[in-house]
C-alpha cells in the first residue's frame, strides 16, 4: 500500500485509475517547486530531473530484459495522480 493511501471500504473494488490528489503529500511538496511551464504534474518533473540517468536506465533495462520499460506509463500515472 502506498504511503498516505486509504484502504478501500469492505466490499468495494479497487480501480486501476488513480485518484487525483490536488493536495500533494508534504514530502513531495519540494518537487512542486521544480515545475516548469508546460509540466502537467509530478511525472513530468521526475522525468526531467532524472535526465541522462533515466535515459541510461531505459537503455539498460531494454537490453537486459529484452522488453521496453514502462516509464512512460508511470509518468502518466504520476501526472494524473499529482497534477499541477
Amino acid at each position: 500500500m502506498i504511503l498516505g493511501q486509504k484502504k478501500p471500504a469492505p466490499g468495494t473494488k479497487r480501480t486501476a485509475k488513480p485518484a487525483v490528489h490536488r493536495d500533494w503529500p508534504p514530502g513531495l511538496l519540494p518537487l512542486k517547486l521544480l515545475a516548469n511551464p508546460g509540466d502537467r504534474g509530478l511525472g513530468d518533473i521526475v522525468e526531467r530531473q532524472l535526465g541522462m540517468v533515466g535515459t541510461a536506465f531505459k537503455t539498460a533495462y531494454a537490453a537486459l530484459l529484452k522488453q521496453p520499460c514502462v516509464c512512460s506509463n508511470r509518468q502518466k500515472w504520476l501526472n494524473t495522480r499529482y497534477p499541477l
